[in-house]
């Protein structure tokens, strides 16, 4: 077993000899790359991978060097692209749906109007 925080000692180095941040690795194995996680076991406290789970890791995203992400994106990006969808959609002519009203006052807090409260029948 190999604790991530050790696994840029093994990978080999990147371009101009600089190791691959440790925060990478976590991100391989916390939110994938390209639609493939890197398989971690938790012995105590420390997350850990081995050199099989590597190899399989790097030969799962190595198979088609091309391909987009298999998932839907980083949660942000869905929630913007989801956000913006709905937007054309209320800014269509002849859209029974009509996009909630909001004020914001002086200190930045935000207030919804009682139509959009009522669910935007009026």
């Amino acid at each position: 077993m190999i604790a991530l925080a050790d696994v840029p000692g093994i990978l080999p180095k990147r371009r101009g000899g600089r190791k691959v941040h440790t925060s990478t690795v976590w991100r391989w194995a916390m939110k994938g790359y390209r639609g493939t996680r890197l398989e971690t076991l938790r012995v105590g406290g420390t997350l850990c991978t081995s050199r099989e789970a590597l190899e399989r890791f790097f030969g799962r995203i190595d198979t088609d060097p091309g391909s987009e992400p298999t998932s839907g994106g980083s949660g942000r990006a869905r929630e913007i692209r989801d956000a913006v969808a709905r937007a054309e959609t209320m800014l269509r002519p002849g859209s029974k749906r009509r996009a909630p009203v909001a004020d914001v006052d002086a200190v930045g807090a935000v207030s919804v109007s009682s139509r959009a409260k009522r669910g935007a029948r009026s």
